[in-house]
């Protein structure tokens, strides 16, 4: 999956996601950024906002696309705890 510019998906995401933005470069640019001001307050994020901000999180801190991620998300729900199928499916695909 071709993943384009990582530090603007990472600030999206508030979240590390990418091995480059694990770098004190990178938390040295959010700090700036945070510093100069912003554009005010934020709306407060709806409940289906905050699981896709998750979901999200989760699809690029593993690689996947949409269609991977949803076929994972498929197998999962088949099984009696349907959460912990998900982690170990997912976990397992990233070392072999």
């Amino acid at each position: 999956m071709k993943i384009g510019p990582k530090y603007k998906i990472a600030r999206r995401l508030q979240a590390p996601v990418f091995e480059k933005t694990q770098t004190a470069k990178y938390a040295l640019s959010l700090a700036r950024k945070e510093r100069t001001g912003g554009k005010g307050r934020t709306k407060q994020k709806s409940e289906f906002g905050l699981q896709l901000l998750e979901k999200q999180k989760a699809r690029f801190s593993y690689g996947l696309s949409e269609q991977q991620f949803r076929n994972y998300v498929l197998k999962a729900l088949r099984s009696e705890v349907p959460v912990q199928k998900l982690f170990t499916l997912l976990e397992s695909q990233v070392t072999p």
